[in-house]
């Protein structure tokens, strides 16, 4: 497990420590044995969690925290320590001679220790009465009672408090039966007081009372907060064998959006997780971060959110199969667009571009075993309401197809043309025979997903010959100015060319990071209700009734006749 906590103050040194191609090259300095902060309950005992790092040795280990090497084999007898030895980045527990923060493992609730700073009154309470809630920084009392079904006068009085002021980080107790906390008899409703008039130079927010009919409406910010930001990388590295070099690319775009988020002024707080073997980050740790960027494959995601509470937001990055897990669990978000959102762009696109006497037509190709895309595809166009025709042949019967297909088109109006298949032999062809019908003055376009510009052996002129319009989940437009500032900031700190790994890492980085610094807690419905546009990607969320948020935003690209390629949007 690589895990390192990043501050924007500390930026420019992490992302020099990536200028080479490898995580090895990374400078991943050994640091020596220090006693963990984080303690668990096992089985009534109490340990400390201890991630090993490179070069610890058992004996050291045992030295900084004053037990026996023995007692640490006695605590971890499923990793056989004493035949197996440490393994890097490897989690063992160890035992610990005072409990007094421990973290009882494992909670279906957040727990952690009592609000800092506070007169805890409750102290005496059973941990069967209450949990702890982990508050954020953009969380105040009143937005934690209502989030529990409760008042900020119970949670006060529960917590010993005297006033409503809470920190980032404090730990407040939740009481499982809040209509049998007791209020002080002089205690007046905290929303009915009236407080003193502040006289300062620093502006004080004060929580509307007038009763406004606010129903699905959000209000917008003035600016950016002045925040900082707790977020967590999870991605497959594999230090310990060979190094992925595409989640190495995405993990130095994150850097990189970091670094332009500080000189906005919103800083943040990275830790980074190796997830190739396992899931080793606790549900506190996830409890703390604002937001969780991997893991990538949906079967590392179930295995995150198995521990990610249900109140902290967890993206699926790269792989377009984690639509179905952020449809059924409302705390994740899909961030690359689904390929099924190609398919109904490509079908809106066409009805925006339809005209009176213009021709639509299918072409698939017959005895094909049909994929779930192409299948997707027809079904798209089934439901179309779009009046087509449809045409099936063999790639062998190419050569004699051209005049069954002028045979369904317009000879004045515009014919636009849906491929369905994935087959690069069966598309090249195609491709081919609607040149041949472009060359006999018949208008042709062709509306395909973005798979088409994957196939090498077709010849680019021949798209711009039949007009290709592509709908895209990705797309980078050099021509921007954004573009071309990454790529130069990118070089010279890197010493290399970005990919579209790095053009990714670089877009969820900055688009979620500055959304949780703009918004705050409203953030989650603020992205979805509007379209933002990255470097490589565009975010338009939908949100699923019963489930988290998709990105559904598509670019159009169109191959233009005199030879050029414009993003429509």
């Amino acid at each position: 497990m690589i895990t390192r906590r990043l501050t924007i103050l500390a930026i420019s040194l992490a992302l020099a420590c990536l200028s080479g191609s490898s995580l090895a090259a990374q400078t991943y300095v050994a640091a020596p044995v220090t006693v963990s902060k984080e303690k668990v309950k096992n089985n009534g005992k109490v340990f400390y969690s201890h991630i090993v790092l490179e070069k610890q040795t058992l004996y050291g280990i045992s030295k900084a925290y004053n037990v026996s090497v023995q007692e640490i084999y006695d605590a971890n007898p499923t990793l056989d320590l004493e035949n197996q030895g440490l393994k890097k980045n490897q989690i063992i527990l160890i035992p610990a001679k005072d409990d007094s923060k421990a973290v009882e493992v494992p909670k279906p609730v957040e727990t952690a220790r009592a609000v800092t700073g506070q007169n805890n009154a409750s102290s005496s309470k059973s941990q069967d009465d209450f949990f702890y809630h982990t508050a954020k920084w953009f969380e105040d009392l009143d937005a934690i009672a209502q989030k529990y079904g409760t008042t900020a006068d119970v949670l006060m009085a529960f917590n010993g408090m005297k006033n409503k002021t809470i920190s980032k980080k404090d730990k407040i107790k939740i009481p499982r039966h809040p209509e049998n906390v007791s209020l002080p008899k002089a205690t007046i409703p905290a929303e009915k007081q009236v407080e003193p008039e502040v006289k300062s130079d620093v502006a004080i927010h004060t929580p509307e009372t007038e009763t406004v009919d606010n129903t699905n409406k959000v209000e917008l910010p003035e600016k950016v907060f002045n925040a900082n930001i707790s977020a967590s990388l999870l991605l497959p590295f594999n230090a310990q064998g060979t190094v992925a070099d595409n989640d190495m690319d995405f993990y130095s775009g994150v850097l990189l959006a970091i670094k332009d988020l500080g000189e906005e002024g919103i800083s943040t707080d990275l830790n980074v997780y190796d997830v190739a073997n396992s899931i080793p980050v606790t549900r506190e740790r996830f409890a703390e971060s604002d937001i969780v960027i991997g893991p990538v494959a949906p079967a590392d995601i179930n295995k995150a959110l198995a521990i990610c509470p249900a109140s902290t937001y967890l993206v699926s990055p790269l792989d377009q199969k984690g639509e179905a897990i952020a449809k059924a669990n409302s705390n994740v978000i899909q961030g690359p667009t689904p390929t099924e959102s190609q398919y109904q762009d490509i079908i809106n696109w066409i009805k925006q571009d339809h005209k009176s006497g213009d021709k639509v037509i299918l072409i698939s190709e017959k005895g094909a075993k049909s994929t779930a895309a192409t299948s997707s595809l027809t079904l798209h166009m089934q439901q179309s309401g779009l009046q087509y025709s449809t045409i099936s042949y063999g790639i062998l019967e190419g050569r004699n197809i051209v005049n069954s297909l002028a045979n369904l088109m317009s000879n004045s109006a515009t014919n636009r043309v849906v491929i369905a298949s994935e087959s690069e032999a069966f598309v090249n062809d195609v491709v081919r025979n609607l040149n041949l019908l472009v060359h006999r003055k018949y208008n042709v376009v062709l509306y395909s997903p973005s798979k088409i510009r994957s196939f090498d052996t077709i010849d680019v002129e021949d798209f711009h010959n039949v007009n290709l319009h592509v709908s895209m989940s990705y797309f980078v437009d050099y021509s921007s100015p954004k573009v071309q500032s990454f790529l130069l900031a990118y070089r010279a700190l890197f010493n290399t060319e970005p990919t579209p790994f790095s053009f990714q890492g670089y877009d969820d980085a900055y688009f979620f990071i500055s959304s949780i610094a703009k918004y705050g807690k409203n953030w989650p419905s603020m992205i979805s209700s509007g379209r933002t546009s990255g470097l490589q990607a565009d975010f338009k969320f939908t949100n699923y009734s019963e489930g988290g948020l998709v990105n559904n935003a598509i670019r159009r690209i169109v191959y233009g006749s005199d030879y050029s390629i414009t993003l429509l949007r």
